[in-house]
């Protein structure tokens, strides 16, 4: 009997968590429809501090093109994911596992561009280097929360060109307001003209 029902438990736990995963995976759609707009506001505030600390003589011309470069290669792919997560809603059962495909090469591009900007800004004041670094920061967490809760796509569609990191664990990103509030307190004090709203 013991054996029965220490089955029956584990089973219970095994279908509980199915459960919360799909919930989830039906919920990814609206996260990322309320979160990637105001990624792409944190991506464009961090391009302000950047061209402020232009304006300062504290960046290298060079290095702030590269960066806008990066920068709006990393809001095309985002802006690309979103437009795909609205086709994805709208399309027919069939067609939805070749945009999930292109959905997690958006995705998965946007973070490398992300990861792009923190690699390549590099200034000597250190409340601009920390302000860029906290704002994708909190762009690159929030990116990797939908990728993780994003359903993988099926073998046969997988896009050729995406690099398709290993998903973490399913997590939920911040709401829209608390992503505006903890990148506008990170940046708040040294740049407020970058607040978001």
């Amino acid at each position: 009997m013991k054996s029965r029902s220490m089955g029956r438990g584990s089973l219970a736990i095994t279908l509980s968590a199915v459960l919360v995963v799909s919930a989830c995976n039906l919920n990814w759609i609206n996260i990322a429809i309320a979160d990637i707009p105001v990624v792409l506001q944190i991506v464009t505030s961090v391009l302000s501090i950047v061209a402020i600390a232009q304006g300062k003589g504290q960046a290298d011309p060079n290095m702030v093109a590269e960066v806008q470069t990066i920068a709006a290669q990393a809001k095309a792919d985002l802006t690309t994911a979103q437009n795909l997560i609205n086709d994805y809603q709208k399309a027919s059962a069939a067609d939805k596992p070749g945009i999930l495909g292109k959905i997690d090469a958006a995705l998965s591009t946007a973070q490398k561009d992300l990861e792009g900007i923190l690699t390549t800004f590099h200034v000597k004041d250190t409340a601009t280097q920390t302000a860029v670094a906290a704002g994708i920061g909190v762009a690159l967490t929030t990116v990797a929360a939908i990728y993780s809760l994003l359903p993988p796509p099926p073998p046969s569609t997988t896009m050729p060109t995406a690099s398709h990191a290993p998903r973490s664990a399913p997590h939920k990103p911040r709401t829209p307001a608390e992503l505006k509030a903890d990148y506008n307190a990170l940046v708040s004090s040294q740049f407020p003209d970058a607040v978001i709203h």
